[in-house]
């Protein structure tokens, strides 16, 4: 009997253990991707000061990895990936866009 209560117990904390670690997908604490355009960058302090894109607001954003900043200039498009309720970006790239060649809307070969 007291083997089985074991059992029963190992089994569910297992369960537990795996429903815990599912939280993060559940909870939306996937990093929040933001898109804007370089205002400033601080190589000192490792932050880069971006208007938004979606919001028309400044924004601070610290980066992990100082060889990220080497990329970013003012003016310059950003994707960045941060960490929800924090200001550390996982990740910033400049943003390449699909269109960005085709000005005006012109085709290949157009003038």
């Amino acid at each position: 009997m007291k083997k089985a209560n074991v059992i029963y117990m190992l089994c569910f904390f297992c369960a537990a253990l795996g429903l815990a670690s599912g939280c993060d997908k559940l909870t939306g604490n996937r990093p929040e991707k933001v898109y804007g355009t370089v205002i400033s960058v601080d190589e000192a302090k490792k932050e880069v000061i971006i208007k938004d894109a979606s919001t028309g607001k400044q924004r601070t954003i610290t980066v992990r990895n100082a060889d990220q900043l080497a990329v970013l200039k003012p003016g310059r498009e950003i994707k960045a990936k941060v960490r929800r309720g924090t200001t550390v970006a996982e990740k910033i790239t400049p943003r390449i866009r699909k269109d960005a060649g085709k000005a005006g809307g012109q085709k290949n070969g157009e003038e």
